[in-house]
């Protein structure tokens, strides 16, 4: 059975006017220029309790209901990208995992373009899963990137934002071995989640911009790593990290936020 933990009531945000650019001078963006595309982790690993994000909900967990990570990926994307449409600024949300025999690393769950507020709770009430087998299927975070390049970046010049929702797990690459690398990835062989941000931004500068919001589970070294993956990415992309809490929990972190998205 299907968990609907929303809370209608704090969830419908009214969003203040645009006030901060954190684009460069040299080339300042206007708002609702770029797209938006969410990546959204659903692999394995975010079926795994997030505690430390239980009280974001509020009375919505008040029957005791075990909140996963998956459940922390599909508020936030319930509260950011209406928010974005409600700014004319075009969105979409793609699923990233990997899963033997398929060689996509992704699949479009709301292609980028625009889109109606309503129309996109909806969707994501309705059609957004959250319960799936956690066996063999796992993370692929630095493939991803280079098949949204081939696909995605390559044909529009780079011209876009990227937000990463994930507990920052690569399931194909030695996070610790990319956190400590300082080269640019080349075109020929992927190193890493960080390593391929690097080497997207050295193609596309300014152009591409990607953000990264970490959605924790339990405490312990992997967490941290990923954690430290994600950090690394968002500044390699020049865009922002942020903790899945900080914006649940803080509606000024949120509006900041979603105009940093729309603006840059």
């Amino acid at each position: 059975m299907a968990r609907h933990i929303f809370s209608f009531s704090a969830t419908i945000i009214f969003l203040a006017a645009a006030l901060i650019n954190h684009a460069p001078a040299a080339r300042a963006t206007e708002c609702g220029e770029k797209p938006v595309l969410f990546l959204a982790d659903v692999s394995g690993s975010m079926r795994y309790e997030a505690p430390e994000v239980q009280t974001a909900f509020g009375s919505g967990a008040e029957d005791n209901t075990k909140i996963e990570k998956i459940d922390i990926v599909r508020e936030l994307l319930y509260r950011l990208a209406p928010a974005l449409a409600a700014k004319q600024c075009r969105t979409g949300i793609y699923l990233i995992r990997y899963l033997p025999g398929n060689p996509d690393y992704y699949s479009v769950f709301m292609r980028t373009g625009s889109h109606g507020p309503q129309g996109i709770r909806e969707m994501l009430m309705n059609d957004f899963i959250t319960e799936f087998p956690v066996f063999n299927r796992r993370t692929p975070l630095a493939d991803t990137f280079r098949y949204l390049d081939k696909n995605i970046l390559e044909p529009v010049a780079g011209k876009m934002t990227l937000v990463l929702v994930s507990d920052g797990r690569d399931s194909f690459y030695n996070n610790e071995k990319d956190l400590a690398r300082s080269a640019v990835a080349n075109n020929d062989q992927v190193l890493g989640p960080v390593s391929e941000v690097r080497r997207l931004k050295n193609i596309y500068g300014d152009f591409l911009n990607i953000h990264t919001v970490y959605v924790p589970g339990q405490s312990n070294e992997t967490e941290d790593t990923g954690r430290s993956v994600l950090a690394m990415i968002a500044a390699a992309g020049q865009g922002e990290h942020y903790p899945a809490s900080e914006l649940l929990e803080e509606a000024s972190q949120l509006i900041k936020f979603t105009d940093t998205l729309c603006c840059r």
